[in-house]
């Protein structure tokens, strides 16, 4: 059945931005021990530099639903609905993958099971943000409030961490210093309510509540498809004058990523909202969706085992051809083992799928 308010091509994000994080950590196998001189190295970064808006556009997708002013939720339901919930996935998967990869001790094991494995910081960083919840929604019921928020978002957390790498590592000495004063302010200045992934989540709100023209969307595409560009060559050029990867460029809370999620966030909402598909397929796409937290969860599972016992990788062969085929074999396990965990009573992932909206 079709659900006339639901925003389908929020679904259709969340299905993107999960394949992107798998190959996000595909990459990672061997982008940090390959020379940026070589090929394999240069097709890593492209797909990795491409992929790096999976995350921000998964805060972007949980802006638009929780800050949407026809939705009320009460700050009993986002520790008790919401943030528990999370916590919850957050230790039982923990849990899974230290009994995947048995701990040396049990001190170890606590350890491990506090701090999660590499993928899972996602969890307690949303959860910091429904904390706040309640004040991003006294922001936003503002649009002025909301603009002036954004502003200081892109200013102190976008634009510092992305001009300030680049001018650090400038060999014009006047320049390195500006660096290097503008790095002392993002550090020393504690300013931190528009820092961080709150940005991305009153963005998801902004961009979803506003209607962009045509000429404004080309103008936003033109920008997005020019920093995914300016990812990809400015990780090459300072890795490259370094000798080593470096992922300065990558971060999500840089400008150029910034960009590059808001344009795809736009896109998707003016290109992907599936008006035209029939009912049918709405009840497929929503039912994909919804095991999404759980391909998000399971995916390195595969891509570990793959890699250790069929010593499969991103390089086995050609990376261009390598990380589409992992990907799409990862992505499938992943998606097939979240479709049968939802059928079984009590851990079926999809319970879980409430904390995300």
């Amino acid at each position: 059945m079709i659900q006339k308010n639901r925003l389908y091509y929020l679904d259709v994000l969340r299905i993107i931005s999960s394949v992107f994080v798998i190959v996000i950590h595909i990459c990672i196998l061997n982008w940090g021990i390959l020379s940026p001189n070589s090929l394999s190295w240069q097709a890593l970064n492209i797909f990795d530099a491409l992929s790096q808006i999976a995350v921000p556009i998964f805060f972007m997708i949980s802006g638009a639903l929780f800050l949407d002013d026809k939705k009320e939720i009460s700050i009993k339901d986002i520790f008790f609905k919401r943030i528990f919930k999370l916590l919850v996935a957050y230790l039982v998967w923990s849990i899974v993958f230290v009994l995947i990869n048995p701990a040396s001790s049990w001190s170890n094991a606590i350890y491990r099971v506090i701090q999660g494995h590499y993928h899972m910081w996602f969890i307690p960083a949303l959860a910091g943000i429904y904390i706040i919840i309640p004040f991003l929604k006294a922001i936003t019921k503002s649009e002025k409030l909301t603009k002036y928020f954004l502003i200081l978002s892109v200013l102190f957390t976008f634009t510092l961490s992305f001009i300030s790498p680049i001018l650090k590592e400038s060999s014009v000495g006047v320049f390195a210093l500006i660096g290097n004063l503008l790095n002392i302010l993002r550090t020393k200045l504690i300013f931190r309510f528009t820092l961080g992934y709150s940005g991305y989540f009153v963005f998801g709100y902004f961009l979803n509540k506003t209607e962009f023209s045509k000429s404004m969307r080309r103008i936003i595409y033109i920008m997005g498809i020019a920093a995914a560009l300016a990812t990809i060559c400015f990780s090459y050029l300072i890795s490259n004058s370094k000798g080593t990867p470096t992922d300065t460029f990558y971060s999500n809370t840089s400008l150029n990523i910034l960009i590059s999620s808001v344009a795809f966030f736009v896109f998707a909402k003016y290109n992907l909202n599936c008006n035209n598909i029939k009912e049918k397929s709405h009840s497929k796409l929503v039912f994909l969706s919804k095991c999404t937290f759980g391909v998000y969860l399971i995916h390195p599972i595969f891509i570990e085992l793959i890699n250790k016992h069929l010593h499969i990788n991103a390089v086995t062969v050609n990376p261009l051809l390598a990380v589409p085929l992992f990907t799409l074999t990862v992505a499938v396990l992943s998606y097939i083992s979240s479709i049968i965990l939802n059928k079984i009573p009590l851990i079926s992932l999809r319970d879980y799928f409430i904390c995300l909206s």
